[in-house]
């Protein structure tokens, strides 16, 4: 979304369908389950608040304005918009969806708005296992000789952009999804490296076009990384589950830039761009024109999204340590059998729970879609990832589902 001469990329779609009832102005949405193949949930958001609210602020920042404070203007990439968190701009659906629409001012100025994670959910693919975002993304259906300069993008970046906005695209950044001017076609691409040239081509990145592209439906869009085995590691990206494009390691030939990619902490990143160098770049014109229209039908909605990883290691197990388990607890109180015979979580630090009793260390807890240690909660199934420092931690597993 940085780069982006006249090549871009992609983004994550999953959906999760309404079903149920919920209190009035609530959308009740249906479990999602973990995707097949991958056996933990890092981050999960359905979109379930009120009509016509903002996304949760514990997941999601709103950035604002046309630049990050003491970052390139125009967002870096010549865009003309100014991002707001007016509801015009940017809104949960009466069905329970994330919408964004960019909305045309006095003669062609225009808002629109962008999003990103918090740094509380920062997530990487650690080696020796795969990673998957995905979400479910219907784009607006506008004519295309009236969508010039329509920028809609769903993307990673890493995470070591935030207060040091001119290491782009040294951080690697993850398109998995991005289309322009209304064009029935979206773009997928990893932008590393140095810039100009090096070896990610940039400023137009590694990329792949995939087309035909159906807009105003949804579609579940997804990228995978895979670190699982000895060999060469890969990422690829899919459209509603059909492999589109795979960029292998030795692709890149550069070990440092690949690890940017594919293992360094992301943030996913949702946003409607207008104007800017990849719009001008595949138009030939500068855009927006006057015949560009606003609204619904320049717009991107997203249902959910879901940041799940494995490999997946089946509902239940039985390990012994030293190593990492997934337990469950009831109550807060283990049902595994730890050299203390207890295994307690603590306070949140740097985006993980640390803590527990001597031999074990928990690194992360949850309770359906939510951090649990140090908040007090009742009786319950929590799903904690621990690590056994010792040889003689048992645990029985279940892997939590997103």
């Amino acid at each position: 979304m940085l780069g982006h001469a006249a090549s871009v990329m992609a983004i994550f779609a999953q959906l999760a369908l309404s079903a149920g009832q919920a209190p009035h102005g609530r959308v009740a949405k249906a479990a999602h389950n973990t995707t097949a193949g991958f056996s933990n949930c890092i981050f999960y958001d359905d979109f379930a608040g009120d009509e016509d609210s903002l996304p949760d602020a514990s997941r999601w920042t709103i950035d604002l304005g046309t630049r990050y404070d003491g970052g390139p203007a125009q967002w870096g990439t010549g865009e003309i918009e100014t991002y707001t968190d007016d509801w015009q701009n940017i809104r949960i659906t009466a069905d329970g969806t994330l919408k964004i629409t960019p909305v045309r001012g006095h003669g062609n100025s225009w808002t629109s708005s962008r999003i990103e994670t918090t740094a509380d959910w920062d997530f990487a693919c650690a080696r020796g296992e795969r990673l998957r975002v995905e979400a479910r993304i219907k784009l607006g259906d506008n004519p295309e000789g009236r969508s010039l300069g329509i920028w809609p993008a769903f993307w990673t970046l890493g995470s070591e952009y935030r207060g040091n906005y001119q290491n782009w695209p040294a951080v690697g950044e993850i398109d998995i999804l991005e289309s322009v001017n209304g064009l029935r076609k979206i773009w997928h691409v990893a932008h590393c490296g140095t810039n100009p040239g090096g070896v990610c081509n940039e400023p137009n990145g590694l990329g792949h076009v995939t087309e035909p592209f159906e807009r105003g439906v949804w579609h579940t869009i997804a990228w995978e990384v895979d670190r699982s085995g000895d060999g060469e590691e890969s990422m690829s990206w899919y459209v509603d589950e059909h492999l589109q494009w795979t960029l292998w390691e030795d692709d890149v030939r550069d070990a440092g830039a690949w690890h940017a990619m594919a293992a360094n902490s992301k943030m996913i990143l949702l946003n409607v761009a207008v104007g800017g160098g990849f719009p001008n770049g595949v138009s030939g014109i500068t855009t927006p024109t006057y015949d560009t229209l606003d609204g619904d039908g320049a717009s991107m909605e997203r249902d959910s999204a879901a940041v799940p990883d494995g490999p997946d290691d089946g509902a239940v197990l039985v390990a012994s340590g030293p190593g990492r388990v997934t337990m469950v607890l009831t109550a807060g109180r283990s049902q595994a059998s730890t050299p203390t015979g207890s295994l307690s979580c603590w306070g949140r630090d740097a985006g993980k729970v640390r803590g527990g009793d001597a031999g074990v260390v928990v690194d992360e807890a949850y309770r359906g879609n939510r951090w649990v240690c140090g908040r007090g909660h009742g009786l319950g199934l929590y799903a904690v990832i621990a690590t056994a420092t010792n040889t003689s931690m048992l645990a029985l597993a279940k892997d939590q589902e997103c």
